[in-house]
């Protein structure tokens, strides 16, 4: 839905580009002015930009001047959605000022060049705008489109907001228990729990337990209670109460406070995850005394308007009395709620504004005025816990009908669609030092009202940018349909204009929120008094459900669009990294669809985010308490039996060793181990290891989180696994790996100990994967591929070939270079670097009583005429290597006369390698590569043994040293067997 609005939006927005083209205005064209193009007070001067399909980066350059008289320097702020470029204009001269670029996606904005509150406090100088102009730097050429009446653009420019600002991206890194990260290809629900924006209305009544009271606990199934509640818990988030937070409610007598429907209000709110508003501490409804506010408070208003000073300090008593139970510590009420108003329609009523004033701005305490007011309900909203309140004013005639002045008997005259006189009423109370922090708004729509007091967005658009000039949160304190209105014309035109209001205020940037009133009445009240004018729902008693009203449905209608519920196929998938990513509105969600409210707020700015899970999607967790039979539903704590693909088993934090007896075949996607108490699984049922079949799965894996564990059934890898050990000191050992086609990866910074790996690929990423000692065929490895972590001379993991061989099948370009520079790492160090290492030559290395020292021989499978390798054919091009002695250049195990002339052939080459002589991985075949297999000439590596028994050289091993002279005197030339040895056989 919202795509398809969008789209329309940039259709108009391209329209608008064709007919005008216009880059540059002046300041006085420019349609929107909540004054002139010289802004000697607070205010601004704007139009709407086009930007094109694909977006674009543009700049802006204002030509502004500074007032030649008054003081301080004007402060001015270009404003477009959430960007905004901040200058001091200090140049009585027409002077150009240019932001830096601003990306903006495509459709339509509202470009705002205001003198902001903030920046101009105490500067009485004017500044003029006499030109702006916007230069496109990338993407296609945005426009200005220049019009104060027009609606489409209007809703347009808060339409392209809502889809690009009131939403965003969100990378969330997911883990299970253990910190065990989510398989890839999961699919994972997302669902807003609640916006960010406060969305509601009010709750009725106004004593506990009157007709209207609908908060009631656990009403029945058949109640209008119950329906009412039904409808708030699933489309509102923010609730406030109507006539029961009055005055004449809370303290009908002086000293009797009767607060119990407002704190059961509050209660509900809090535990239905809803925020609250209060309405409102001061109401001076009519010109004189409140018709809503206690009797002895109309008769002290009535005694100080008439000049009584004693009144005056009475009645400022009282207020602070009731400042104490409505927000300060007698009831601590006001962490209940995060905005409150503090007095309603203060110049449309004016009783408190004429009594008190605003204030003389001298001083911050209790007695200034209404801003003294202020002050005083935020110092009590501090002390009862709450130093964030948002202190709101409240008006009506704001957005529709708003007048040009105010009289002090509330009389309206004129007509001013910006609401100067709004603006010009909050930096009162703000420039006396009053803690205002935000701005309310009425608007019941008056929807058959023509001509200039028609409901317009247009119009809308001019008092809310206006009112954004003071740079505070902008609430809908009370929408609802004007009594004027017939019951036909609000049901028929009533939905549109909640739409375009709700639109325009989540569209507008310093916007916070929408509250609805008269949306809902008991069935008594509407028999007796007609249905409410902006009636949602109709309730019926003895029914368990409501009916909704066309402007109901719009209600629910615009919260499932500004809503974001990705299940089922529209799912995010975990991808390979344990991330899923999602595009969102702005707000608190339940991800993994977990129990509670919500495990993740979605916050802009922000857009990487951890969550740990507590029963992750697809997970089954182990009873550990308990050894016994994987088939045993008793067993698994969460989650049933684990049996099938995508399908994550986790074996957690137990209190002793634990065993697993696979007793039949099982198919998992995942087997997580986190516990310092060892788990055994084993069983004659092999296990095999299957992800999810979707977009980002075909993946399976192995975690372990902590501790040392095995897996002594069959596993059967069925697609690509990585098997990662996190802990640096923990082994996970597999004795019964069983061959596959797919590639096996590791990660962590532990040890992978496997009887062999006989796979497509082998990919080590980190720690070690090492082949436990064996020395039979039983052992040999066989991979596809082989990568390891790091780079030539500096690889960062190992693999641990301990007394076994290893099979290399390629294609393409030989890794041999590579491979050689891997061993050549390894076996820095006595066979303790990185790369390629033998765990069995490091035993051998470090044994003084045994000369006769092993290594990683290697070499390609074409020159050593091999069509087998330790039990594995071979049937294409090939690296092995091999666990053998030192000068074995064929790797036959035996050291002979076939090495010494491998390396005789070789020597003094430069590049030579492990088949041409080079025992010592330096690429050259020299005097200490001969000594090397001297050392172990005639000797032969016993076919199953971890590490050579000590060998006693043969008689033949004395008879070829000799030759080392020979080879010393002629390393210029290349070797010949039958003139440079010819007499010198072995054994003579």
């Amino acid at each position: 839905m919202r795509k398809l609005l969008t789209g329309c939006v940039i259709a108009a927005a391209t329209a608008n580009v064709v007919s005008a083209q216009v880059t540059s205005l002046t300041g006085t064209n420019l349609a929107l002015k909540s004054g002139t193009s010289t802004l000697g007070s607070n205010g601004y001067v704007g139009t709407y930009l086009v930007v094109p399909t694909g977006g674009a980066t543009v700049n802006f350059t204002i030509n502004s001047t500074e007032g030649s008289t008054g003081t301080g320097t004007p402060h001015m702020q270009l404003v477009v959605a959430d960007s905004t470029a901040s200058f001091s204009i200090n140049n009585t001269s027409a002077t150009n000022y240019t932001t830096s670029n601003m990306t903006l996606p495509a459709g339509t904005y509202f470009v705002r060049d205001e003198r902001d509150y903030s920046g101009n406090a105490g500067v009485t100088k004017s500044l003029t705008v006499n030109n702006l102009s916007v230069n496109t730097v990338t993407g296609g050429v945005a426009t200005f489109s220049n019009s104060s009446t027009d609606n489409t653009l209007a809703l347009a420019a808060s339409n392209t907001y809502i889809s690009n600002f009131r939403q965003g991206p969100g990378t969330v890194a997911l883990t299970g228990p253990g910190n065990v990260p989510l398989l890839a290809g999961t699919s994972v629900q997302v669902d807003m729990a609640r916006n960010a924006f406060n969305f509601g209305g009010t709750a009725s009544g106004v004593s506990q337990g009157d007709v209207k009271d609908m908060l009631i606990s656990n009403p029945g199934a058949t109640t209008e209670a119950h329906q009412f509640q039904s409808f708030i818990n699933q489309y509102f988030n923010t609730i406030v109460p109507s006539n029961g937070g009055k005055w004449a409610s809370n303290e009908p007598t002086q000293n009797n406070l009767t607060m119990q429907l407002v704190d059961e209000q509050l209660n509900y709110a809090q535990a239905h995850n809803m925020r609250a508003r209060m309405h409102n501490l001061l109401w001076g409804s009519g010109s004189m005394a409140g018709n809503q506010q206690p009797g002895f408070v109309n008769t002290l208003i009535a005694s100080a308007a008439g000049g009584n000073v004693t009144s005056a300090s009475t009645l400022r008593t009282d207020i602070s009395n009731r400042i104490n139970y409505y927000a300060g510590t007698n009831g601590n009420r006001s962490d209940k709620y995060i905005e409150m108003d503090v007095l309603n329609e203060a110049l449309n009523n004016p009783a408190y504004w004429n009594i008190y004033g605003a204030g003389s701005g001298t001083t911050n305490n209790s007695a200034n005025g209404i801003a003294g007011i202020y002050n005083e309900v935020a110092q009590a909203a501090a002390a009862a816990g709450n130093p964030n309140l948002k202190l709101y004013t409240n008006e009506f005639n704001v957005l529709q009908f708003s007048p040009a002045t105010i009289s002090t008997a509330g009389a309206e005259s004129g007509s001013d669609a910006y609401a100067n006189w709004y603006r010009n009423e909050v930096e009162s109370l703000r420039n006396a030092n009053g803690a205002v922090s935000g701005i309310g708004m009425q608007l019941y729509a008056s929807v058959t009202a023509t001509g200039g007091n028609a409901l317009s967005t247009a119009t809308m658009q001019k008092a809310l940018q206006n009112l954004s000039v003071e740079g505070l949160p902008l609430t809908m304190a009370e929408f609802g349909l004007a009594s004027g209105n017939t019951a036909a014309s609000n049901q028929s035109l009533g939905p549109a204009a909640l739409e375009n209001a709700m639109r325009m205020m989540y569209g507008t940037p310093d916007a916070t929120t929408f509250m609805i009133w008269g949306w809902w009445d008991t069935a008594t009240s509407i028999a007796a008094n007609g249905a409410p004018p902006a009636q949602m729902i109709v309730t019926t008693p003895g029914s368990s459900t409501y009916t909704l009203t066309a402007i109901g449905q719009k209600w629910v209608d615009l919260m499932n669009a500004f809503s974001t519920h990705l299940t089922g196929v529209n799912a995010p998938i975990v991808d390979a990294n344990g991330n899923i990513t999602f595009n969102g509105f702005y707000g608190d969600y339940n991800i993994g669809a977990q129990s509670g409210f919500s495990n993740l707020t979605l916050a802009k700015g922000t857009s990487q985010y951890n969550l740990q899970l507590a029963a992750p999607p697809n997970w089954s967790l182990w009873n550990t308490s308990n050894s016994g039979s994987w088939s045993s539903g008793g067993n698994w704590s969460t989650g049933g039996v684990a049996s099938a693909a995508g399908q994550t088993a986790y074996f957690g934090t137990a209190a002793a060793p634990r065993t697993i007896t696979v007793d039949g075949a099982r198919t998992v996607g995942m087997i997580a181990l986190n516990s310092a108490n060892s788990y055994t699984i084993g069983g004659a049922g092999t296990v095999t290891l299957q992800g999810f079949n979707s977009t980002g799965g075909h993946q399976a894996a192995i975690y372990v989180a902590g501790g040392s564990h095995r897996i002594d059934a069959p596993l059967a890898p069925a697609d690509n696994t990585t098997i990662t050990v996190a802990p640096a000191n923990s082994t996970l050992t597999i004795t019964q790996l069983q061959p596959s086609n797919v590639t096996i990866s590791t990660a962590g910074a532990g040890t992978v100990a496997v009887n062999n790996i006989r796979a497509a690929g082998l990919n080590v990423g980190a720690g070690t994967v090492k082949v436990l000692p064996d020395g039979t065929n039983a052992a040999t490895s066989t991979i596809g591929s082989l990568a390891i972590a790091g780079a030539t001379d500096a690889w960062s993991a190992r693999l641990d070939l301990a007394n076994n061989h290893l099979i290399v099948n390629y294609t393409g370009t030989s890794p041999l270079a590579t491979i050689q520079n891997q061993i050549k790492n390894g076996a820095s160090s006595a066979w303790t670097g990185k790369g390629i290492i033998s765990s069995s030559a490091a035993s051998v290395a470090i044994d003084g009583s045994n000369l006769h020292k092993t290594a990683l021989g290697f070499g390609e499978a074409s020159t050593l005429d091999l069509s087998t390798f330790a039990g594995q054919p071979i049937t294409g091009p090939a690296i092995v290597v091999g666990y053998t002695l030192i000068g074995d250049a064929n790797l036959d195990g035996v050291v002979n006369l076939l090495d010494l002339n491998a390396l005789a052939s070789n020597f003094g080459a430069t590049t030579g390698t492990w088949t041409a002589g080079d025992f010592d991985y330096n690429s050259a075949v020299d005097i200490n590569d001969f000594n090397s297999l001297a050392l172990n000439f005639n000797a032969s590596l016993p076919a199953s043994s971890p590490a050579p028994a000590a060998l006693v050289p043969e008689p033949a091993v004395i008879a070829i040293l000799p030759i080392v002279s020979l080879l010393a005197r002629r390393r210029s030339r290349r070797f010949n067997w039958k003139s440079d040895f010819k007499g010198y056989a072995c054994g003579k």
